[in-house]
This record gives structure tokens, sequence and C-alpha cells, in this order.
């Protein structure tokens, strides 16, 4: 969430004058900063004629909706997907109705404006702008080998990789992938090589699943862009395993455009919003959750038809182009909240 807010107000600020009312610095600080923040920005929406407030993601809903009553002005929230299911009854309570009041619910994708109508937004006041991604800078795949195998392991310099990148939560499958599908994988192809980047809760199960497949499962904790970038121009097959978890969802699916943007077909599991970024048979491939086996063959046969994964590939870059485009999104919100200034 953080970083799309980032870069959505980087790609608006080049089109329309704004200000930003943000907080880099450590969380626990925030019930100190919070009430400045307000101040600063109560100051900046009275020296302005028609404002219109935007609130990044549902967390901030209810400052945006106080800010609204005090300056009469209309007020939009994005919408991500886990900002709205979050379980907490608290935050529910605090979130909701003022998301439920909002002039513009602006959501990332119709899987995230489902959850927002469902959540008590009005379908006619919540639209969908899908989010640009801000380019890779995707070494070449001779550059990108040499690098992972320098630091990662040396056998990968000339092995086919299916890749998986991020935080590795029940929800994104890394440790079922490890556990279930690579194991699979493996049999077919013997010179296979699943690299899994990322930390987070599952972490300890990926990497006791690559103490139990050495030959196969390769897990790093990367801590730099260098190496994701590296990867993704080394790999053949990008993996997004990703599993239904209450309260946990996938608003869009920023990996998987990122691996189509480094010209990557995507196997993934017919989940939340993913299916609106992987084109089955197009940019991917999209199997049914849960299901290791048919995840597995579709990995597989990828990795078996140089031919075809090439114009997966090809075509996943060219719709990552075209349909996740910051310039094009920028557009939208300007049209949007220069509505809701009229």
């Amino acid at each position: 969430m953080q970083r799309l807010s980032r870069e959505l107000h980087l790609a608006l600020r080049r089109i329309v004058p704004m200000r930003v009312v943000a907080w880099g610095g450590h969380q626990a600080l925030l019930p100190l900063v919070v009430p400045a923040q307000f101040v600063r920005a109560l100051t900046w929406l009275a020296r302005d004629r028609r404002p219109v407030i935007v609130a990044g993601d549902v967390l901030l809903a209810p400052i945006a909706l106080a800010l609204s009553r005090l300056r009469d002005a209309p007020f939009a929230v994005v919408a991500h997907g886990l900002d709205i299911t979050y379980s907490s009854p608290v935050y529910r309570r605090l979130t909701r109705p003022a998301l439920a009041r909002a002039d513009r619910v602006i959501a990332i994708s119709q899987h995230t404006r489902g959850l927002a109508i469902e959540a008590g937004v009005r379908p006619d006041r919540c639209i969908v702008i899908t989010p640009g991604v801000a380019e890779l800078l995707v070494p070449a795949r001779v550059s990108a080998r040499r690098q992972i195998a320098e630091r990662i392991d040396p056998s990968l310099a000339d092995r086919p990789i299916v890749l998986q990148i991020g935080r590795q939560v029940a929800r994104k499958g890394a440790a079922w992938l490890a556990d279930q599908v690579a194991p699979l994988i493996a049999r077919e192809l013997t010179d296979v090589a699943i690299v899994i980047l990322g930390d987070g809760p599952d972490h300890g199960l990926v990497a006791e699943a690559a103490r139990r497949h050495p030959r196969t499962i390769f897990a790093a904790r990367f801590a730099d862009d260098a190496l994701r970038q590296a990867a993704y121009g080394a790999a053949d097959v990008y993996a997004m395993p990703y599993r239904r978890e209450p309260g946990d969802v996938e608003g869009l699916g920023l990996v998987a455009i990122e691996a189509a943007q480094a010209g990557l077909p995507v196997v993934a599991t017919r989940v939340d919003a993913l299916s609106e970024v992987v084109v089955d048979g197009k940019t991917g491939i999209l199997v049914p959750p849960e299901s290791p086996r048919e995840f597995a063959d579709a990995v597989t046969a990828l990795l078996r038809d140089p031919s075809r994964r090439a114009s997966l590939g090809d075509a996943a870059r060219q719709h990552a182009r075209s349909a996740f485009s910051w310039d094009v999104a920028a557009k939208r919100f300007v049209e949007t909240l220069t509505e809701m200034s009229a």
C-alpha cells in the first residue's frame, strides 16, 4: 500500500498541483505526529479555494472524513484490499463508517471494489482505477544469471529457474510451493531450480524444505533491489501459488506485473485479483488453488516449451506496459478528482 501511494503521488504531482501529508518515521511516534499533521493539512485546506481530499488507504479514511467535515470539501479514499478486510473489530468500527461516507472510493481492482461494496460502500460511489507499476531495471539475462550465481548458488548460472519473490505468509504460498509443488516439478525436470526470495512468518518452513531438497530449492532473504531485479532477469517462469486465507487478500498482484515487465510468463492460482493481472493462456496460466499437481504440471509444461514460454512472456510484457501505466492511471485519477471538485 505504501509503495502504491508513493508512486501515485509522484505520478499525480507531474500533472496537477497537490500537497501531501505523510509520515516516513517510526510508527511508534504516530500518536504524536497525527495531531500535528492534521492541523497542517487543515491549514493547507483553508488556503485552497476548491480542494479535494484523498486518503491513500482505508486506514486514513476517518482522518479524511474529519477534514472533509471541517472544510466542507469532498473526499476520496483509495482502497487496496487488505485495508478493507483487516479483521480487527476496533479497526473495522473505526474505518468502515468513514469509508461508507466517502464521496468516491477508488479501488485498485474489481476484486477490491467488490470488497468495498461488501463493507458498505454504495456501488455508484465506488470505481476502479488500476494503478501503474514503476518499470524495473532488469539486467540482461547473461548478467542476471551471473549475479544470482554469485549471490545465491553457482549452479544457478545454467539451470531452468522458477522464481517467487515476496513476503512469506500463508496467503502467498511460498511454503506450499516449496513443500508440495517443487518436488513434483523436480521429478519431471531433475535440473530445475526453485528460487524463493523473501522473509516473513513462513520463512522457517521454506528454509526447512530447502534443507530437505538442497538440489532443487534455493531460499534467500533478499535485502536489495539489485538481487530482486537480477532474479527477474534470470528466471524462466514466475510462480504465484497464492491461497485463500480469511481476512487476508490479494488486492491486485504487483509482483505478477513486475514479472510480466521482465517478460516472464506467470503461473498463478485463481485467487482474489490475480485473474485481473494474469490473462489465462495469453500472458500466463491460471490454475485452481490448493492443487499442487495442476500447478506443477503448468510450470513443467512451460519449462519444456521454450517457444510458448517466449510467446507468453512477450505478451505479458506488452500487457504490463499497456494495462498498468501510471500515465493512464494518473489521468483517470485527475478526471475523477476534477469531477468531485466541480
